[in-house]
Order: C-alpha cells, then structure tokens, then sequence
C-alpha cells in the first residue's frame, strides 16, 4: 500500500511541475466548486425558491454521500500526501484523505443537478450543459485536489466512483423506491434510517456527526411528507426572496438557540460534549427539511399539498 501512496506522491509532483501562481489561483477556484458552501447555497435556492421536492431528494442523496464519506474516511484513517512528504500541499486541509470528498460530492451533486435541471428541461443544446456540469466540473474538481497535494490520485478516482454510483442510486433507485417507501408507515420508514444510521456509525467508530445531520434531514422529510414542498408555482420574485431568506434564517435561529440551550445543559452534565455536537447536527437536519418549511406555509409562502402538472 506505502507503494501506491508513493506512486501517488510522484504524481503529485508532476502535476505540480506546471504551478505557478495564476494557475494555482484558478485551480483554487476551481475546488472552490465542491465546497459545502456551494451545495449549501445552490440547495437553499432549489429548496426554498425552485422545487423543494427536487431540492429534497437532492438534499438527502448528498447528505446520504457524506455520511459515507466520513464513515470511511474514520474506518481507513489514511493520512493526506502532506503528512508523508511536507510541503507538498498547496492548501490547508484537515481530516483523513480516502477517499477524496470533494471529487465524491461533486460527482453526485452535480450529476443529479444535471440531470433534474438540465436534462429535464427545455433548455438548448441541453446535452452540451449536462456533460459540462456532470462530467467535466467533478473531473476539474477531483484534479484540483491532486495538484494542490491535498489527495493522492487514488483518493479521487475513489470518490468519483462511489460519487457517480450514488448519483445513479440517487437518481433511478429514487425515482423506482421513494413512493413505496412513503406508502410505508412512518415508524418503519424512521426505523429503516435509524439502522442506515446506525451501521455507519459502527464502521465510524460512532464519530461520525454528519450521520447526526442526514437523520435530521431524513426524519424532516418523512414528517413533512408532501405538505411542507414548494413547487414551481406562479410566486413572485420578491416571496421567493423572502422564502430564502427566512428558509436561511429559521434553521440559523434554531440552531443558535439550541446551542445556547446545550451549552448551559454540559455545564450541568460533564461529558456530554459528544451528544450535543449530534443534537445540533440533527436539529440542523430537521429544521432545515420540516420546519423552515412548515413556517413557510404558515405564513403563506408557498402552497401546501399543491399538485404538480
């Protein structure tokens, strides 16, 4: 394995070769593109101003992504190229380096992007669009990470893999399962993510938090069902604005005060750091998918239990 590690190390150097500081600049801009903040403010804007139900499933795949991610990442525990060869990196990270989340992320929000956005749409030339976002931005992205030295090749090629395979799952497996599994009842629906949860976890060593934020997510959603989804009705741009900005702004305050809350409830409890780091991330999850929503219905910004054409 130290071979392929190595291996990898020297490729890193031959992309590296080529640096200077304009093209470093523009790579930078480029892994920039599989940020969460980037997911985090193309998701608000599906979410609370386009679809919410496109949003939703978009939502949870990445969410699903990112919980893997982080389990094997914990599980496998390979150090980054920079730990083995210093000043190798480009760029600040931290963590474990397999497999590389940004090109898994990129690989999975943009194909699913894509093909909800791109391929079911009017637009011109719709093809060319679809193979530059699903194709062509995660490719740029997962080579970001090799020339900035922060992922051995092998750490990319993995990410795109199980990224594209979740995308697929994300997209056709949706699609053929999402309807039996809400004809379930809530309580086995709610059971079947707990245990997806729960396996996770184990293989992380029950240090995964972001596991914390896909349930969150998930039970949302289960709770809501179809009441609490915006669709692309005839709003105007000012509520849709205003549906962003309180979309943003509700999961903000909940979190706050709940911090507030945990804070001054681990002073009473020592040793409970742990549990409320997951009680954040679920309420994170939860707000985000049930109730910045259901506020937004309740203040008539949206329409509830519309039917789409």
């Amino acid at each position: 394995m130290n071979d392929i590690y190595q291996l990898g190390i020297t490729i890193i150097h031959a992309f590296q070769s080529v640096e200077n500081p304009v093209l470093t600049a523009i790579v930078k801009g480029i892994t920039f593109m599989g940020e969460p903040v980037v997911y985090v403010l193309l998701l608000g804007i599906i979410l609370f101003c386009v679809d919410s139900k496109k949003g939703l499933q978009l939502l949870i795949a990445l969410l699903f992504s990112t919980m893997v991610n982080s389990s094997l990442k914990l599980f496998l525990q390979v150090p980054r190229p920079f730990l083995l060869e210093e000043g190798l990196n480009l760029i600040q990270e931290k963590g474990f380096s397999t497999p590389s989340g940004h090109s898994q992320q990129s690989a999975l929000f943009y194909t699913i992007f894509a093909v909800l956005f791109i391929l079911r749409s009017n637009l011109k030339k719709k093809k060319l669009f679809f193979y530059l976002v699903a194709l062509v931005l995660p490719m740029l992205v997962g080579l970001s990470r090799i020339y900035l030295g922060v992922h051995y090749p092998t750490d990319v090629l993995f990410g795109w893999t199980l990224g594209y395979f979740f995308a697929f799952c994300g997209i056709v497996l949706w699609e053929k399962f999402a309807t039996p599994f809400v004809n379930l009842r809530k309580s086995l629906q709610t059971l079947i993510i707990a245990m997806t949860v729960l396996l996770l976890n184990a293989i992380a060593d029950g240090k995964n938090t972001e596991s914390a934020l896909f349930f969150g997510a998930a039970l949302g959603g289960i709770l809501g069902e179809n009441k609490n989804l915006f669709y692309p009705v005839k709003l105007p741009v000012k509520k849709r604005i205003m549906r962003l900005v309180l979309g943003g702004a509700i999961p903000a305050a909940s979190l706050v005060i709940s911090k507030l809350i945990f804070d001054f409830a681990e002073g009473l409890i020592p040793n409970t750091h742990q549990i409320f780091d997951y009680g954040l991330f679920l309420i994170a999850g939860f707000s985000l998918t049930f109730l910045a929503s259901f506020i937004l219905v309740k203040l008539n910004l949206g329409e509830k239990n519309h039917v789409e054409n």
